[in-house]
């Protein structure tokens, strides 16, 4: 034990600045919560800190958090009660992670703040420990990680984004699951990589696999691209005669097939569902076998560039540190056309998301090796601590402003409807955790789940895993119970098609999701659907929500007021009508 505590001391002693610039990183990106709270509060509204209007993905993300703080621990269909024994289609961890927060910060909201208080700063430190990995250069690696947190896309400049020190914008890791859960796993995974590359070992290769295995509850994308770096690396090993290293990473792989044995299951699971091709198409793939060039091809000179300088600077030197530094940065040539292999690929575009952090850690290299060479000669001590301490005091500053800019900006996302939250403390009160609420809006649908816990009745098409005829099917009978018009009815499915059905109905061309990527009801097939609609009577469904909801948002929809003798009215305030339906 006293062995233990004196390594945890000595690592305190050696990385004590990257511990104390934590601490800052969490005050700049928690403030965002701070001024955004000001905001609501001072436009007379109350804050939650999820953007379900301006954020569809955020709202989807926490809803899936709010059923893991309800007890599911694997969270299927997360929306509709007679689905919820489903396997999950999303991954499993990270709804869990916010779940977890939220129990030990009282609730879902203070959850969520805590992690922006948490998680960037951990990425700050992890990204820190494997620069400082590869150079043992702590001012240098504190450069690099304070840099990346704030702009960590910087190595794929000049594409739009990649500097946002001139226009103020959400920072990446604020946003809630994706990155901000999965990036720590991430960086796990590659620090743990890269101590096996620098000391292999079976021991080294046991945690880079266990870290492996993880990655497969958190993101689909992370692990596929560790799987693509990995072999690179391997390769390399081979070629260069480092069989210390293969041989580690040989030994990573039963760590990785045992840690990864649920996720398996739970994807035959899910891959045995009859609505199984439904789900994935509502999810987005892009079928063909085409090599992918016309609208990615400077990210391949990106990457042949970036590898062919980092191996003239290292090819002598360190061919473990270029081994380790290409081996990240390839994958994308792969990643980008792996269609060839397969015949289709799940939103090709979020490839890039997994490629960034390579390719800023070799432009980091590349930039570190030009210093120490040409000019860190020429340069004293002092002058190189004072430049860093200015550099990072910028970053700070800049991030604070940037974050008061952006929240007054966007807080109405952030603002909630008061009349609605009236309706729906009341449905915590006077309802069963197991009742269904039907209402046309796409928004309180959301904010049902959300803010309630209780299912309903109309479907989010990018998490139910109700087959999509039975999306279709709901639609028509809550759209003929509302009484909605035909041509209303086909307005409100088409003006709301992401929220119903995903990506199912979104451009099917290759390349679509690297450009315009519109999703739009065929005119056919909304005009078949509306003959249907034509023909369908509010007694044809089996299926009917406990109760009704209709506000302001659903009359804008063109819902008309509800009559009849199976309905009672249980809440009525500020233009929010609840109904009961009985059997009578």
């Amino acid at each position: 034990m006293a062995y233990f505590f004196e390594r945890v001391s000595a690592f305190l002693r050696r990385h004590y600045l990257a511990l104390a610039l934590m601490i800052l990183v969490s005050l700049v990106y928690g403030s965002e919560h701070i001024f955004l709270k000001r905001f609501v509060l001072e436009s007379g509204g109350s804050y939650y800190p999820v953007a379900i209007k301006g954020h569809f993905d955020e709202g989807y993300y926490a809803i899936r958090a709010a059923r893991a703080l309800g007890g599911d621990f694997i969270v299927g269909d997360p929306i509709l009660r007679e689905y919820q024994e489903t396997p999950a289609s999303l991954p499993i961890a990270t709804p869990l992670i916010f779940a977890g927060l939220g129990a030990v910060f009282g609730s879902l909201a203070s959850g969520y703040i805590a992690s922006d208080f948490i998680l960037p700063p951990l990425i700050f430190f992890l990204v820190y420990l494997i620069a400082f990995e590869m150079t043992g250069r702590r001012l240098a690696s504190l450069l690099f990680a304070s840099v990346f947190i704030f702009a960590p896309k910087f190595g794929v400049w000049p594409s739009g984004g990649a500097l946002p020190f001139f226009e103020p914008r959400e920072f990446y890791f604020s946003r809630f699951d994706y990155p901000a859960a999965t990036f720590p796993f991430f960086a796990v995974t590659l620090y743990f990589l890269a101590r096996l590359v620098r000391r292999p070992s079976t021991k080294a290769g046991v945690f880079f696999g266990l870290s492996t295995g993880l990655l497969f509850y958190t993101y689909f994308f992370d692990w596929v691209y560790v799987a693509v770096a990995t072999s690179f690396i391997f390769f390399g090993a081979v070629i260069f005669g480092r069989q210390k290293i293969w041989r580690s990473l040989l030994s990573a792989l039963p760590p990785i097939f045992l840690v990864s044995v649920f996720y398996w299951h739970n994807f035959l699971s899910l891959r045995s569902l009859s609505a199984f091709p439904d789900i994935i198409e509502r999810i987005g793939v892009e079928r063909g076998r085409m090599i992918r060039f016309s609208v990615v091809w400077f990210s391949y000179v990106r990457v042949i560039l970036l590898s062919f300088l980092l191996s003239i600077f290292f090819k002598i030197k360190d061919k473990v540190l270029l081994v380790y530094l290409v081996g990240l940065i390839l994958p994308t040539l792969i990643l980008l056309n792996i269609q060839l292999v397969t015949g289709f690929v799940p939103q090709p575009d979020h490839w890039q998301r997994t490629a960034f952090f390579g390719l800023a850690l070799g432009v980091y290299f590349i930039l570190l090796n030009v210093f120490y060479r040409f000019i860190s000669g020429a340069v004293s001590v002092g002058i190189k601590k004072t430049v860093f301490v200015s550099i990072v005091a910028i970053l700070i500053v800049w991030g604070f402003w940037n974050q008061h800019v952006v929240a007054k900006d966007n807080f109405s996302f952030y603002k909630t409807d008061k009349v609605y939250a009236e309706a729906y403390n009341w449905i915590l009160k006077n309802t069963s955790d197991q009742s269904i609420f039907g209402t046309l809006s796409p928004l309180t649908n959301d904010e049902l789940v959300l803010f309630t816990g209780r299912f309903v009745f109309v479907p989010n098409g990018f998490l139910t895993l109700a087959p999509t005829d039975e999306i279709w099917q709901r639609l028509m009978w809550f759209g003929r119970m509302s009484g909605l018009s035909a041509p209303a009815w086909e307005s409100y499915v088409s003006t709301n098609t992401l929220h119903f059905f995903g990506d199912q109905y979104g451009n099917k061309s290759f390349n679509a999701y690297f450009k315009n990527f519109k999703r739009e009801i065929p005119k056919d097939v909304l005009s078949a659907k509306a003959v249907d609609y034509e023909r369908i009577t509010a007694v044809e469904f089996p299926l009917k929500p406990n109760y009704v909801i209709i506000g302001p948002r659903e009359r804008a929809l063109g819902a008309k007021p509800l009559i009849g003798k199976n309905l009672r009215e249980r809440y009525n305030s500020s233009g929010v009508q609840i109904y009961e339906m009985t059997n009578e």
